[in-house]
């Protein structure tokens, strides 16, 4: 191989056109709709209308009532009532009881609809 071979190789190689490959793979369309989905947008351009969800992001587990979890970004204690569910805290996860004795059991990472 030739220098002058050479050097085109890794000029081309050093372009920055080089390290931009990923939208020569889709047309402009499909771009757009691949942008759309990730902002979260539907395809009218309106919000998405998908009632809020909550994921358990973390539970604590210390005496003195401190017992809780991290829904989100928002610390509930344990034994708290949010619109009709008690909850519970455990090692693993949380329960949440609605008022008829039926459980929803949410182990950490778990997302839950509830109207917050």
């Amino acid at each position: 191989m030739g220098r002058r071979s050479l050097s085109f190789l890794l000029a081309l190689l050093l372009s920055p056109s080089a390290f931009g490959l990923g939208p020569l793979f889709f047309t402009p369309t499909e771009r757009k709709m691949i942008e759309a989905a990730r902002a979260g947008a539907t395809e009218s351009g309106k919000e998405s209308t998908a009632p809020p969800t909550a994921r358990l992001t973390g539970v604590v587990l210390a005496p003195a009532g401190r017992r809780g979890a991290w829904f989100s970004d928002r610390f509930i204690r344990d034994g708290a009532v949010i619109n009709g569910y008690r909850l519970q805290v455990f090692l693993n996860g949380v329960v949440l009881w609605d008022v008829n004795g039926n459980a929803i059991a949410l182990r950490i990472g778990s997302e839950v609809t509830l109207p917050w």
